[in-house]
């Protein structure tokens, strides 16, 4: 019974769908995924900060003494000592 009412709602020239005709909703599934996926990344971003912010209190004292310390004494050729060595260090491994 069903295809006896599809085949009465067919017309005998169709009319011609062109590419401007689908252009405005074509890419609606791929906008509303990005913009719920921004904001999942926002809030993930968000968390991260949250926990680099948080860490800083979860460590000792004297370690942030020390590394606030190691910054002041640590100049820049013994930068590019660090750097130049973990370069190499990575290269020949």
């Amino acid at each position: 019974m069903a295809s006896v009412e599809m085949l009465a709602r067919q017309v005998i020239h169709q009319l011609v769908l062109t590419d401007n005709d689908l252009r405005p909703g074509r890419l609606l599934d791929h906008e509303l995924l990005s913009r719920f996926l921004s904001y999942t990344l926002w809030f993930l971003i968000a968390m991260a900060l949250g926990t680099v912010i948080a860490y800083r209190f979860w460590i000792s004292k004297m370690v942030r003494l020390l590394s606030t310390r190691m910054m002041i004494l640590v100049t820049i050729t013994d930068w590019y000592w660090i750097i130049g060595a973990g370069i190499f260090c990575r290269s020949v491994s």
